[in-house]
């Protein structure tokens, strides 16, 4: 069901992002929208596509994780240095 165009198209609209799906007209998307869509198409038609880390496209799950643990830690600790911060990442890396 989520893959339906239809269902794809409204939900992105109400969520203000692109669908998943590149089958999908954006006539009813937003300016904004409508030109991610495009930015999309023309990246994809020029093999310039850059994986998503959000998305987990970039990397493992396990990699994203320790980042996000550091990021997180990092913006609640105002004492946290960012050299103490690429540290923690390193050291998180290293064990995987």
């Amino acid at each position: 069901m989520t893959e339906d165009p239809k269902v794809q198209a409204e939900f992105n609209v109400l969520k203000g992002s692109i669908p998943a799906r590149v089958d999908i007209s954006g006539d009813t998307f937003t300016p904004c929208g409508q030109k991610a869509i495009k930015d999309r198409e023309a990246a994809i038609k020029t093999d310039s596509m850059v994986a998503s880390f959000a998305q987990n496209s970039a990397q493992p799950t396990n990699v994203r994780g320790v980042y996000e643990d550091v990021v997180t830690q990092f913006a609640a600790d105002p004492n946290m240095t960012s050299k103490q911060a690429v540290d923690a990442i390193l050291e998180g890396l290293s064990t995987l």
